[in-house]
């Protein structure tokens, strides 16, 4: 008789065949995973081996685990597949079906009882997990979604001799002992990572100006300014400003003269850094600029002000604002495309699921002033591979709007 117990997956589907007819539930067994990714690299590419730990202990006398297969999509290529349980080589039976590769393994002499264990060791070639993006390396990892009566751990070993340090973590690692990443039972679908500490973006920035009137005017335009998370190096600018200087928000501002009527195109080139970390030799810079605006920083503005906000139960550090804000808005993504009115804070409260960047954003910044946490808006890009967040000329940035806070312990703004 056949007993079936299924296991679902973020990526991975896993199917349990055992013995006998009656219900089989996850209480009947245990079932321990390890998943080891061994990284190797070849000139720009990242080459991941694969070992797959399956551990299945029988947590009753008249049940035990005959056959057990998984799939994985066959976007992640599986290669050079080998199979073993305790007694030695198992010859799996690989099929490809609905866009995935099945594995099915049959234990040759499966241990029977109580308590009684038996394990598969699988080992592999996986691509497309780990890439190479510029001077980063970043990786999604799939995680079992179903972990009851058991555990989960992810190992991820760096190639000997990079210099490559995990920078960007979600969720964080449970331990970090040299070349060696492990996750311990991580609570998402998915494990994203990257590793390098700076990332350089080729910029052509392009400024159309219009003088409409019939007297000179001077415009003013914003270039990307250095910050504590970005250094900026200028390539050329196809036209001279009148003057630069920077404001007191730190931003970089060139003026220019236009005749009456008088149309100009300013082409600016430059090279962008962008950091994981704050820049450790401008930091002090940063806060003494602080301190300068601390004055306006909790000031209500149009856009950044809720009626009756003791009436709102959202606690009272920032980590209890962004959860209040990202719990109770829902992104609109049929705004991204269209010119969209700006909602404001106030207004969007009453139409959460009206959303975009802008009112994420504002929602933020007049709670977390309200709780006299000093906070402000960022503009920039952002790179998405979500084809429903970029507008249909743009290929994979987009115009981004966020918040920062003020961490008073660190005396940094934070993203």
């Amino acid at each position: 008789m056949l007993k079936v117990l299924k296991i679902l997956f973020f990526f991975l589907v896993l199917t349990l065949f055992v013995r006998f007819s009656t219900i089989v539930y996850a209480a009947d067994v245990q079932i321990d995973y390890q998943v080891e990714y061994n990284l190797s690299q070849y000139q720009n590419n990242l080459n991941s081996q694969v070992n797959f730990q399956i551990k299945i202990t029988n947590l009753r006398s008249d049940v035990y685990v005959n056959k057990f297969s998984i799939s994985f999509p066959q976007s992640f290529t599986v290669s050079n597949l080998e199979v073993k349980d305790d007694n030695g080589k198992v010859d799996p039976q690989v099929t490809n079906q609905n866009l995935n590769t099945k594995v099915e393994m049959e234990f040759s002499h499966p241990n029977i009882g109580r308590d009684s264990v038996n394990n598969f060791h699988l080992t592999f070639n996986q691509a497309n997990l780990f890439k190479i993006n510029g001077n980063v390396w970043e990786v999604m990892l799939p995680v079992m979604e179903s972990k009851e009566n058991g555990s989960y751990k992810v190992i991820v070993n760096l190639p000997e001799g990079t210099d490559k340090k995990i920078s960007i973590a979600k969720p964080r690692p449970d331990s970090i002992s040299g070349r060696q990443i492990i996750w311990s039972n991580p609570s998402t679908k998915t494990i994203y990572a990257v590793f390098g500490d700076s990332q350089l973006y080729q910029a052509n920035l392009t400024y159309n100006l219009k003088n409409p009137s019939l007297v000179p005017v001077v415009v003013e335009v914003a270039f990307p300014p250095d910050t504590s998370y970005q250094k900026i190096y200028f390539q050329s600018i196809s036209e001279k400003p009148l003057s630069f200087y920077q404001d007191e928000d730190g931003n970089l501002l060139a003026n220019y003269f236009l005749k009456p009527k008088e149309t100009k195109t300013v082409n600016v080139s430059e090279v962008i850094e962008v950091f994981s970390h704050p820049r450790g030799e401008v930091v002090p810079v940063f806060r003494q600029l602080f301190n300068q605006q601390k004055k306006y920083l909790l000031n209500s503005e149009e856009y950044w002000t809720v009626k009756d906000p003791e009436k709102l139960n959202y606690g009272n550090t920032a980590a209890d604002v962004y959860s209040y804000v990202v719990s109770h808005l829902q992104y609109a993504y049929q705004r991204v495309t269209k010119n969209s009115f700006r909602l404001g804070a106030d207004r969007v409260l009453s139409n959460p699921n009206q959303a975009v960047c802008m009112e994420f954003t504002d929602l933020f910044i007049a709670l977390a002033r309200e709780k006299s946490i000093y906070s402000r808006e960022i503009e920039g890009y952002g790179f998405s591979s979500d084809s429903r967040l970029r507008p249909l000329s743009l290929a994979s940035d987009v115009l981004h709007a966020w918040p920062e806070y003020y961490d008073s312990k660190s005396e940094l703004w934070k993203p």
